[in-house]
């Protein structure tokens, strides 16, 4: 029901298409809206179709019982089991839905330049951009949701689309709810700390490395926020609640709270436990869920919540979302090149353009595939806990009740979920035979091992560029210090020293790499014109990125030269100006640029 991996991959696109814009300007809004429209009109089509098979399907149902045929619980029979199908078929093409609905998002980023939208010409401060830049793809989920809940009318009658809508937008918008105070905290940082808004600008991975360590410790704190947002009131006072918190003592699995989520619906007859320590951990029930099962069977569900905290499932998921982000950078670091090499053997400008999508596919993929292999095994092995505390038969019965409230077939599986009707068989063989849940287990262990081993692997395919940012970002800190020191401080031996700084750190960044090298000899040809020292190593570094353009034999890259060769002549030009006028070398090379 909650989005999560759709949400963590719209926030990457989001990052990955800024600067990439293709159209900036109120077209981008435009752009959003043929977006949405197209979602929606793509979907129209499915209801109608759903409702249409199940009406028949229900009619005939209704015939052969009232006829005398005599193998009519036969014609029954292969009757449910084609609806069954039927409703599979849905639920692939739901899938698919879900992957176009990303897609359309992905476009509206690249082509229509949305995050350029909102940073450069809406001017939302950086950190402060989640909600904007994530706008549409909300936008694109209540298209969908419409359609989903069209189709869910013929499954489910009387559900609202208000009831339906609310479910989904409360389950986003609390997964959304630790990004945007994550997002907001570093934005109140920047403001406060001149050093550490520089220490953000100087190193490219600093922003997510802290994003990452702040992540844990808002993760910790939101489930108290989470109830706010979910309208829901403590489970009252009586036998029930007394119940489920002894039974929670009794195993020590230590919660702060039971809430009835008040859904008003009798179709969300779900749990779910937040919470990664026990003082803020809450184990919500819905309504309906209360209202469709006896205490016993409620127990049953409640000793399942508690499994996943018992095995400490959260933690692992929270951990998980991060290999996601670095398989990503990992994946990106590793085919940094793949457009460069396509571009030297003739590829087109629309193979090229591809290439650049496939790190965000790859990492797609991943989360994909894994979260879900991984998440639906953390599933089966909360069920082994419910019947080792409880009774197996109590939660079989849950499951058959839910299942037949649905109106879905047994046999559907999710994407986070085993099919029931599998879970009902595990729960009958493992009650049967206690010694196969080793090998569920070992599936488990061969999934969460197989993720480590990707993240270990992409976390070495970054390894270079986390060097090369730590030495670039230690030249781009110094030379933010110089700049404050020359401008703020008016000179003194603060300047020198960061003057010194620069330079040492210039002279590592020339051990990487020949582009890096040329970028380092700038750095140091603006800070001597700063320090109002003579210097002849903007003429120098002119004749060598000259002679690189004269000798180049890709058009490309005999561009690329001529770009640096400009953007020299503007860095002197900012320096002088600077330099005389007691200003900022960045401002002056922006209104440079901006010429």
């Amino acid at each position: 029901m909650f989005n999560i991996l759709g949400i963590l991959m719209a926030l990457l696109i989001t990052e990955l298409s800024r600067g990439h814009g293709m159209v900036v300007g109120w077209e981008s809004a435009l752009g959003a809206l043929a977006g949405i429209s197209l979602v929606l009109a793509v979907g129209l089509p499915l209801a109608p179709v759903v409702r249409s098979r199940l009406a028949l399907a229900h009619d005939l149902d209704r015939a052969l019982r009232d006829s005398d045929l005599p193998d009519v619980d036969a014609r029954r029979g292969a009757l449910s089991a084609e609806v069954d199908r039927f409703l599979q078929r849905v639920g692939l093409l739901r899938r698919f839905y879900d992957l176009f609905v990303m897609a359309v998002f992905a476009a509206i980023c690249f082509v229509a330049g949305w995050a350029d939208f909102v940073s450069d010409f809406l001017g939302v401060p950086a950190g402060l951009e989640v909600l904007p830049d994530i706008a549409p793809y909300l936008a694109l989920l209540v298209a969908a949701w419409f359609n989903h809940w069209r189709a869910e009318r013929a499954i489910r009658p009387g559900w609202s689309f208000g009831s339906f809508l609310g479910v989904n937008l409360r389950g986003n918008l609390m997964l959304l709810a630790p990004v945007v105070m994550v997002s907001t905290a570093v934005f109140a940082l920047r403001a406060a700390s001149p050093q550490f808004d520089d220490a953000m600008d100087a190193f490219a991975f600093l922003q997510s490395a802290v994003q990452m360590v702040m992540m844990v410790g808002v993760v910790v704190f939101v489930p108290a926020v989470v109830r706010f947002i979910l309208p829901s009131q403590r489970l009252p006072e009586g036998a029930l609640r007394s119940r489920l918190l002894a039974f929670a003592r009794a195993r020590r699995v230590g919660i702060r709270e039971i809430y009835v989520w008040q859904t008003r619906t009798r179709h969300i007859a779900t749990a779910f436990v937040i919470g990664l320590v026990a003082p803020l951990r809450y184990v919500f029930l819905t309504d309906a869920l209360i209202s469709r099962l006896d205490e016993d069977e409620i127990e049953a569900v409640f000793a399942h919540e508690l499994g996943h905290a018992h095995y400490h499932h959260l933690w692992w998921l929270l951990a998980f979302l991060y290999t996601v982000t670095i398989v990503l950078l990992g994946a990106a670091t590793t085919m940094g090149t793949l457009p460069q090499w396509l571009s030297e053997r003739g590829f087109s400008e629309s193979a090229l353009d591809a290439s650049r999508f496939l790190p965000l596919v790859i990492a797609l993929a991943y989360g994909y595939v894994a979260f879900g292999y991984v998440s639906r095994r953390f599933e089966r092995q909360a069920d082994f806990y419910a019947i080792e505390h409880t009774r197996p038969e109590l939660l079989a019965r849950v499951f058959l009740k839910l299942g037949a409230a649905s109106g879905h077939s047994l046999s559907k599986s999710g994407w986070r979920h085993f099919s029931l009707e599998q879970r009902i068989r595990e729960i009958a063989l493992v009650s049967a035979r206690p010694e196969a849940r080793r090998g569920f287990t070992r599936e488990l262990v061969l999934g969460m091992t197989a993720s480590a081993l990707i993240t270990l692997a992409a976390l070495v395919a970054l390894r270079p560029a986390l060097v090369a940012d730590f030495t670039e970002g230690r030249l781009n800190y110094s030379f933010a210090q110089f700049e404050r020191e020359r401008v703020e401080r008016k000179g003194g031996e603060g300047l020198t020293l960061w003057r010194e700084r620069v330079l040492a750190n210039a002279e590592k960044v020339k051990q990487l790499d020949e582009t890096r090298a040329l970028v380092a000899r700038l750095y140091t040809a603006v800070t001597d014109t700063l320090s109002d020292r003579e210097s002849p190593e903007f003429e120098a570094l002119a004749r060598d990125v000259a002679a690189l353009r004269d000798q180049s034999q890709s058009l490309e890259e005999r561009e690329r030269y001529e770009q640096f060769l400009e953007d020299i002549e503007a860095s002197r030009r900012a320096a002088e100006r600077a330099k005389a006028k007691g200003t900022r070398w960045s401002a002056e090379y922006r209104e440079e640029i901006g010429r």
